[in-house]
């Protein structure tokens, strides 16, 4: 049985600070329901589970997301981030196996309401992506990245019978 593969890389191009976080898991998230920004003196904001901070002002680029992983039917990856102002991403993506997933950017809150199953209003929302690159601007607050293998949103995983996963380099 052949595995889709798919290639994300999704750089932040920035004029402030961003803070690069840790897996989502499934325990609660701290200030969950707190989508505003506090930044701290330098404008550099650090969120749940934050792993380190990328500089104020004088950074113009960072990678939020780079690494492989297998995403499971009916399942997702996210990355959770903090600005401080708003900030221009750029992203990468290729299937292997030409199956789209969702890639989108939603707050704190609409994430829980996501994880939930309810119905949600991504900030950014690039659908059906298989082969594709483009990028996008995002508001000041804290927000989750989203790469989604379900079909909750309008990209659809293949098999009737059973879902397939998909190896992701992000």
């Amino acid at each position: 049985m052949e595995t889709p593969r798919r290639e994300f890389l999704l750089g932040a191009g920035m004029a402030a600070g961003l803070t690069l976080s840790g897996c989502v898991s499934d325990e609660t998230i701290p200030g969950a329901t707190d989508d505003a920004t506090a930044a701290g003196s330098d404008g550099v904001t650090t969120g749940p589970g934050a792993q380190g901070t990328v500089p104020g002002p004088e950074a113009t680029s960072s990678i939020l997301m780079d690494r492989t992983e297998t995403i499971g039917g009916n399942d997702y990856i996210a990355e959770d981030f903090s600005i401080s102002s708003a900030v221009q991403f750029t992203y990468r993506l290729t299937v292997e196996s030409n199956i789209p997933v969702d890639l989108f950017v939603v707050t704190t809150s609409e994430f829980i309401q996501y994880k939930q199953g309810k119905r949600i209003t991504p900030e950014v929302l690039e659908p059906r992506i298989n082969n594709d690159s483009g990028d996008f601007t995002v508001p000041q607050g804290n927000y989750y990245v989203v790469v989604d293998n379900t079909d909750r949103l309008e990209a659809e995983p293949p098999g009737q019978l059973e879902s397939k996963s998909a190896t992701v380099d992000i």
